[in-house]
């Protein structure tokens, strides 16, 4: 039984079968008479309705506090044991007193006006969708909105695309018209797609927006990764069919560069292959990416080469708010932001290596960082209201792209761009 089983269903056969195999063996079964009748059995057979009402809240509980990770197997079996101790003074000192001896009438009036208040409670929790009070807001700083960006996730298609998936590449397309724009990379180029969407509601969209991405795929040809990533090398090749299909008028190419440094990916050319993670495998990646570019802009395509996305883990909601058993306690020095020459430093690399393709093929240059960062000298993880700009370390929610990541209107909403030798 895992996620994927629906249950209840044909999967609650097995342990309905077993039930009725036990109860249909009769009180005189070896089996029955032997290990269900022992002390150790009949004890978790009284306990057996607190235990589960016990284990559940104490597991979930430990879930939330770890930002959604289940528990480890040691603090699993620790939070078992405390639910087997729990449901023993839960019957010790509730249900017994309450099921047997005297004042019976009035314990089923208690008991009723208990049950009244709780579901009173629940209702009025539903009504006021919540109890917001219990997170007390800093100033510039709320609480509730930090944990609503966390529940954005990442690589979410919006409304207005058209999407098919196959493998690990997505193919998402929004907007009409007969020329294309194709955005092609990983999980960091898809956060765009919302701005694109607002493009569209708004009637200033003018060509199609075109997204061939996959989560942590290379866009370029060469990167091979194993396990569940296996299927993205087949991404540089589906975007080079959609090139040769459509109308494409512009390429976009982006990814989290920065991440090569340190993954685990391998990159092939000319019969050599070498981790990325080494300087040789980073030279090799980069010379793919090169003969990828030059090749499009031959072919007459306009090129954009996305440069790194800032990252930093103070952008991180999961990050902002840090929760024990007994209460949480929030960062102080998210409100500072990050220094922009750090997180520059930290997308050097990578930026000078962008930048020394596009000077030898003539591809274009869009930084994200000023629309994510603005223009002083640090970067903040939050807009307007108070409202994180990330779900993740990396990547944008979507109401903050929608709202302010213009960088790629000029190419997706105005006139006519130059092709290469126009």
């Amino acid at each position: 039984i895992g996620h994927g089983t629906p249950f209840p269903g044909w999967a609650a056969l097995l342990p309905v079968a077993g039930a009725v195999a036990v109860i249909a063996a009769g009180p005189g079964a070896w089996a029955n008479r032997r290990l269900l009748s022992s002390r150790p059995a009949v004890f978790i057979g009284l306990i057996s309705y607190p235990l589960y009402l016990w284990h559940w809240p104490l597991l979930s509980y430990a879930t939330i506090l770890r930002l959604g990770r289940a528990p480890t197997p040691l603090l699993a079996a620790a939070l078992v044991l405390a639910a087997l101790l729990l449901a023993w003074l839960t019957w010790r000192l509730v249900e017994k007193p309450l099921r047997f001896g005297a004042h019976a009438p009035r314990k089923a009036l208690a008991l009723l006006l208990l049950v009244a208040a709780v579901g009173l409670t629940g209702g009025a929790a539903r009504w006021a969708q919540g109890f917001p009070a219990r997170f007390p807001d800093l100033p510039d700083l709320s609480i509730a909105r930090i944990n609503l960006a966390f529940r954005d996730g990442i690589f979410r298609p919006t409304p207005g695309m058209r999407t098919t998936t196959e493998g690990q590449v997505t193919l998402a397309e929004i907007g009409h018209g007969e020329e294309a724009v194709l955005l092609t990379g990983d999980s960091v180029v898809f956060h765009y797609g919302p701005r694109a969407q607002a493009l569209l509601e708004a009637g200033q969209l003018r060509r199609r927006a075109i997204f061939a991405v996959g989560p942590s795929c290379a866009p370029m040809p060469g990167v091979l990764r194993g396990g569940d990533f296996a299927g993205c090398a087949a991404l540089p090749e589906k975007a080079a069919a959609l090139i040769a299909s459509q109308k494409i008028h512009t390429v976009v190419i982006g990814a989290f560069w920065q991440g090569y440094a340190t993954g685990d990916a391998m990159v092939e050319r000319n019969g050599t292959r070498l981790p990325t993670a080494t300087p040789a495998g980073l030279d090799l990646l980069y010379a793919n990416l090169e003969d990828q570019v030059a090749a499009l802009i031959r072919a007459g395509h306009a090129v954009h080469l996305l440069l790194p996305v800032p990252t930093h883990p103070r952008f991180d909601p999961q990050g902002m708010v840090t929760r024990s058993w007994h209460g949480f306690q929030v960062d102080p020095g998210i409100l500072q932001g990050v220094p922009v020459a750090e997180l520059r430093a930290g997308m050097a690399d990578a930026t000078q290596r962008l930048g020394a393709i596009a000077a030898r093929t003539g591809a274009g240059l869009i930084d994200p960082l000023p629309d994510l960062c603005g223009r002083g000298p640090a970067c903040s993880p939050f807009f307007g209201e108070g409202e994180p700009k990330f779900a993740d370390d990396k990547h944008l929610r979507p109401v903050f792209a929608r709202q302010k990541v213009t960088m790629l209107d000029r190419l997706l909403s105005e006139g006519e761009e130059k092709r290469p030798g126009e």
